[in-house]
């Protein structure tokens, strides 16, 4: 900078050094699907900077209700919904000099657990004798995929409706886990 008075003097140079810092660019892969009810949504941060400088963030799952839970300074976010809904997610990243970006995805792919059930007959087990377990699973708005009964003494199975023979007497804790179509899991034990 130079200035010139009114008789025609001419100042000194002046000169001031800027420096310019890169700008973050806020970022992040929601997850697939959450499972409810009660489902944790993981947000992956993809944030990136151009001098590799450290980061600070600022995540809002667009769910007030929740309080404080609503928000995180985590690199990664995540929260558990009340509701399938849809719900603004918004990271706000901040370099170490304050320059700041800001985005926010939309999230709404939520899909219910399936409820695991099942029985036996006969309802009284004896040793040696022939049992038949029966899945009565069901998944709301979308289908059983997939069984695994854990039998309590070591063997397991994968059918709708398997058969167990216990060659010892005592105390054996039966599970069924059951997955829906999108893979969603729940289970039982007995």
């Amino acid at each position: 900078l130079t200035a010139m008075s009114d008789k025609g003097c001419i100042s000194d140079q002046f000169i001031l050094p800027l420096s310019v810092n890169p700008l973050p660019v806020a970022s992040f892969d929601p997850p697939a699907f959450v499972c409810m009810p009660n489902g944790v949504a993981t947000f992956t941060n993809t944030s990136t900077i151009a001098n590799g400088a450290g980061l600070n963030y600022a995540w809002n799952f667009g769910d007030p209700a929740s309080g404080s839970a609503n928000t995180s300074t985590d690199e990664d976010g995540s929260h558990v919904y009340p509701d399938s809904a849809s719900y603004d997610i918004t990271l706000t990243v901040t370099s170490a000099q304050g320059c700041m970006h800001q985005v926010t995805q939309s999230f709404n792919t939520f899909f219910n657990k399936p409820v695991a059930k099942f029985g036996v007959t006969p309802d009284t087990l004896c040793q040696g004798i022939q049992n038949a377990f029966f899945d009565t699973s069901f998944a709301p708005g979308s289908t059983i995929e997939t069984r695994l009964w854990t039998f309590g003494d070591g063997t397991t199975d994968t059918a709708v409706m398997p058969t167990k023979t216990y060659l010892h007497p005592g105390n054996y804790q039966v599970n069924l886990q059951v997955s829906n179509a999108q893979g969603c899991t729940a289970d039982v034990s007995k």
